[in-house]
């Protein structure tokens, strides 16, 4: 086997092996750096209420039959666990710091993986 086949070949397993190990270590689609995270609860005006329960109807008139019948289960299901959208306390959490998404690591090693193929194809 010709260099240039063994190095496309290396290629193309670094490009596939990166975004499989990196998968582990991802938190929320992103790689977090230096991140840090702060977690406000508030409770919703009176406003804010009325405007979501508006937007809730708007949405559930547009819906499909089926679509109704998925979002009625979700929305037992939630009150059940206590996430209802009409709960008094909201939690906001704001993550700040350097991140990189998940799909940037994943086109990184799709070109890895092409370089590869292309030493292959003419090593």
């Amino acid at each position: 086997m010709k260099e240039a086949r063994k190095s496309g070949v290396s290629l193309i397993l670094i490009g596939l092996g990166i975004p499989l190990v990196l998968f582990f270590f991802q938190t929320d689609g992103e790689f977090r750096f230096v991140g840090k995270v702060q977690v406000f609860e508030r409770s919703l005006t009176p406003a804010e209420i009325n405007s979501l329960k508006k937007v809730i109807q708007e949405k559930k008139e547009n819906m499909g039959l089926v679509q109704k019948a998925v979002e009625g289960v979700k929305e037992k299901y939630r009150k059940r666990i206590g996430e209802d959208y009409y709960k008094d306390q909201w939690t906001v959490q704001v993550k700040g710091g350097f991140a990189i998404p998940f799909r940037y690591i994943i086109g990184f090693g799709l070109i890895l993986v092409l370089l590869g193929l292309g030493r292959v194809i003419i090593g």
